[in-house]
């Protein structure tokens, strides 16, 4: 196998994609890339090709650091979010091992301080994990709805099957979009406002540029009282799968954001999806944040989502460059 690394794009943009498909792993894509580099995050592609310079294997990774020539060494981290994709799975041992032998070699080349890796779709044995033990371990779960050969409805619990009704009964209604982000983003900020919570709000430019990059991916579905919005939500759809990337509800007692969710669900399934994934839904038994884990987790386990196991491993390869750049920090946030 030949190995070959990137900065940017990889050496075929469609080559790429189209493996990413074949994986079905969106997070993997350069659809988002442009985006990401609104915080400063580089992408670099590790591509494993065979002797006829065809794709086999590979993983994207995420490079942040300092553009300052002194600070760059002390906050250079290296991000892998989402499983690497394969060609042929009874090769898989020898791609990772390829993989991982060049990421081992990047990470001392670029000095890099911390290397995080985190997966999304159950596989945490797809991330490239290194030999030593994480600094920081932590385990979340991803929330997805199968929309295949599943009669919805009647899947979802009482609370959920009964916001619906209420909501039909109250003639709301659901639109749905590619084009009018202008429309989304106020609203979004609405929320978190609502919420007393707009430090938590997403960068709106940063939104704004994500449709901007990826117009063919992102579907907009908004909810409405006669004319008054009360939900909507910005999804991500590649290959068999959507993904619900941001949006919410305000204050009803109308049902809006089951009813939103549900005609979303249905229209997704009518056009030959197999997956919603509703984004990360609290542990069991998670008590750290009480709204995350008795509201918004609440909330996605009405439509009787399954729950994807994720892990997240941080391994702080310089401590005392971290510690130096931790100390810059608290000085000048002062």
């Amino acid at each position: 196998m030949k190995f070959s690394l990137t900065y940017d794009n990889p050496h075929d943009v469609d080559e790429w994609n189209n493996l990413c498909l074949q994986c079905d792993n969106f997070v993997q894509t350069t659809h988002n890339d442009r985006a990401q580099v609104y915080y400063k995050q580089q992408p670099i592609y590790f591509q494993l090709m065979d002797d006829s310079g065809i794709l086999v294997a590979g993983s994207k990774f995420y490079l942040t650091q300092n553009r300052k020539k002194f600070l760059k060494h002390l906050n250079k981290d290296l991000l892998q979010f989402g499983e690497l994709i394969f060609q042929e799975e009874k090769n898989l041992g020898s791609y990772k091992q390829a993989l991982l032998t060049h990421l081992l070699e990047f990470l001392k080349k670029e000095k890099v301080v911390t290397y995080v890796c985190a997966n999304f779709y159950g596989n945490p044995d797809l991330l490239l994990k290194l030999g030593q033990k994480p600094s920081k371990q932590s385990a979340f779960n991803i929330a997805r709805v199968k929309l295949k050969e599943v009669d919805l409805l009647p899947s979802f619990n009482r609370n959920t099957r009964r916001n619906i009704k209420k909501a039909e009964e109250s003639n709301l209604r659901t639109t749905y979009s590619q084009n009018d982000i202008e429309h989304f983003l106020p609203f979004l900020h609405e929320i978190y406002e609502q919420q007393g919570n707009l430090a938590g709000c997403p960068n709106l430019d940063y939104v704004r540029e994500m449709h901007k990059n990826t117009p063919e991916q992102v579907a907009l579905t908004y909810c409405y009282d006669h004319q008054k919005l009360l939900s909507a939500v910005l999804c991500m759809n590649f290959g068999v799968s959507s993904y619900s990337v941001f949006g919410g509800t305000l204050k009803n007692e109308l049902g809006s954001g089951q009813f939103m969710y549900y005609s979303l669900m249905q229209k997704l399934k009518q056009e030959g999806f197999d997956y919603y994934y509703f984004g990360q839904i609290a542990k069991e038994g998670d008590k750290e944040n009480e709204k995350f884990s008795t509201g918004i987790s609440t909330f996605k386990r009405g439509f009787s989502c399954e729950e994807i196991h994720a892990e997240k491993c941080i391994y702080i390869l310089k401590p005392l460059h971290q510690s130096l750049w931790n100390l810059l920090v608290k000085i000048f946030v002062r």
